[in-house]
């Protein structure tokens, strides 16, 4: 068997030296109706609008791209927000609608390019299909197809290239074709260049004999291209704070998300996240498993060739990346399930007349059935973090109020609240104080407050393909809830301003509240010196005229106090603000 197999092997690698068996009309015409299906199917998974933090970033990076401020992430995905940029000038639409136009493109693409994929690893026909719709169709792939990460349009660019790479075997043009490709692929996502090292040592070993200087030009090229995406980045970035965002990126990792970190489960306890469940769909999990099991049993050459491409980026991923994201970090490596999964399909029906054809469309079938309703969600509603905070844009005046946001929810705002007075906040505390000029709290998850706002999405199946933040997000109208004792005038009014009103000595109690900051903006008419006490300790005296604001910062540590106010002239407090760590 084992001698069986080794010819088999070897019968495979000399067959990469001639082009594979042309396909018939009718194959012609299969292929190209399955390609008008999948491309078609591509627009019900189109987003109304971003949901996760990194399309933010991403979307900010097109405003201002510094990687040293997350716009984006690092290390930076150059040529995907280059390319942004480019559909950006071409049509004039929003950054949003230019990045999910790379994915929508790069969606239609992927049964071309995964069945280009196939044949050039010399699977049958209706094999080749079959892995190409199932990858489609994942649920995973399809969902993220209509959103604004890289991830899609940086897995069909490594499909192509590897393709090509592998079609260097007999051709030249194709290896520096698929050297540019690759190189491309690696400027939308780096770890693109362990999917490509295989591919690239398999089309080297057929060229070296025949010309040596191809596969060294082949190999500069995709090194100056990666090169250039990234020392472009560090240029735009800045060369001292690119190395210094990089470094301190790689230690977050390696501290929180890989399996270094004290806080992550042992490996074994997250290989199935990363296996056999990425997304959470039970049926189709157990389904796909049981097939590549199926394929791994008597694996086949191409299955081999798929195995040594994407296995490594697949162990990388269980190593180093953040288990609670498998469903998006595994379209890096999820050709390779598509693949076996269509050898499995296609040895599990070998005796089967038609057989194959059939079972693949029953998997289809459930891949669609389980995935099309959470595609309709997104498709149909704004995310709950851009519903809430386009609620606070339409309904605080930014000249009179302020608007209060959850520190895990800054690049939304940002995104949308240019000209806005902003707070950002962290804890879980209640906000406390009076209105700062009046104003909204935004913060995720629900609220206990009954007159809370809660902009929610259904979690069903949703949460089990998209990772499982900002389904809730609420607004909260913020509410005077300090003890405004002796020396305070009740308060006064004139249109949407409120004011309170105090002459010699005012006192005012303030609740219990975690790493408390105190705001205060007031009035004096004349020159006055305002003395400013918290708890007994005097904390500010100032000599003023107008209107004066001022922060302190970390007054209190879970304990309330006493403010006391003292003043030689009249004065009008317009706000006081009594937050929690407010950034």
């Amino acid at each position: 068997m084992e001698a069986g197999r080794a010819e088999a092997v070897s019968a495979w690698w000399r067959s990469l030296a001639r082009a594979p068996e042309p396909l018939t009309l009718t194959q012609r015409g299969v292929l190209i109706a399955a390609t008008l299906v999948a491309a078609l199917s591509r627009l019900l998974a189109l987003a109304r609008s971003p949901w996760d933090w990194d399309e933010v970033l991403f979307e900010l990076a097109m405003q201002r791209y510094d990687v040293s401020q997350h716009r984006p992430h690092p290390p930076g995905f150059p040529l995907f927000i280059l390319a942004a940029d480019g559909v950006r000038a071409v049509t004039g639409w929003s950054g949003f609608h230019s990045l999910q136009a790379l994915n929508f493109i790069a969606a239609i693409a992927i049964v071309p390019a995964m069945f280009f994929f196939c044949r050039e690893l010399r699977m049958r026909f209706t094999t080749s299909l079959s892995a190409s719709l199932l990858l489609a169709f994942m649920p995973n792939v399809w969902f993220f197809g209509g959103t604004a990460f890289s991830d899609i349009p940086s897995m069909t660019l490594v499909i192509a290239g590897i393709a090509l790479l592998l079609r260097g075997c007999r051709d030249d043009a194709s290896l520096i074709a698929g050297a540019v490709v690759v190189g491309i692929a690696a400027g939308f996502r780096p770890q693109n260049l362990i999917v490509a090292f295989a591919p690239f040592l398999i089309a080297a070993s057929h060229v070296w004999h025949r010309n040596k200087l191809r596969v060294v030009f082949a190999a500069t090229v995709i090194a100056i291209i990666v090169a250039s995406s990234f020392g472009g980045a560090a240029a735009v970035t800045g060369f001292p704070k690119y190395r210094e965002v990089l470094a301190k990126h790689q230690r977050y990792i390696t501290a929180i998300d890989s399996f270094r970190s004290p806080t992550r489960p042992p490996l074994w306890r997250v290989a199935d996240d990363f296996f056999a469940r990425p997304y959470r769909a039970l049926p189709i999990n157990v389904i796909v498993t049981l097939l590549v099991a199926i394929a791994l049993i008597r694996i086949r050459p191409p299955a081999i060739a798929a195995l040594a491409a994407f296995g490594p980026f697949c162990l990388f991923a269980w190593l180093i990346l953040d288990f609670h994201s498998t469903s998006r970090f595994s379209i890096g490596y999820v050709p390779l399930f598509a693949i076996l999964a269509a050898e499995g399909i296609a040895m599990a029906t070998a005796r089967l007349p038609r057989g194959e054809p059939f079972a693949a469309a029953i998997v289809l079938l459930l891949f669609a059935g389980w995935t099309l309703p959470s595609l309709q969600l997104v498709r149909t509603t704004d995310a709950p973090p851009v519903a809430a905070i386009e609620h606070v844009r339409t309904h605080v005046d930014p000249h009179r109020a302020i608007a209060l946001i959850d520190a895990e929810l800054v690049p939304y705002a940002e995104r949308a609240l240019d000209g806005f007075e902003t707070r950002y906040v962290s804890g879980s505390g209640a906000v406390w104080g009076a209105p700062y000029r009046r104003g909204l709290l935004v913060r995720e998850g629900t609220s206990a407050d009954r007159s809370a706002i809660v902009f929610h999405r259904e979690r069903r199946h949703l949460a089990g393909i998209a990772r499982d933040r900002y389904f809730d997000v609420s607004v909260t109208r913020l509410r005077e809830n300090v003890d405004f004792r002796d020396g305070w005038s009740d308060e006064g009014s004139a249109g949407d301003d409120s004011w309170r009103l105090m002459r010699e000595r005012s006192v005012t109690m303030l609740p219990p509240l975690p790493h408390a900051t105190l705001e205060l903006s007031f009035e004096v008419a004349e020159p006055a010196t305002v003395t400013i006490a918290f708890d007994g300790r005097i904390i500010d005296r100032i000599r003023a005229t107008g209107v004066v604001t001022r922060r302190y910062v970390n007054l209190a540590d879970g304990n309330g106090g006493l403010l006391s106010i003292t003043t030689d002239r009249p004065l009008r407090l317009h706000a006081l603000g009594w937050l929690p760590e407010v950034q």
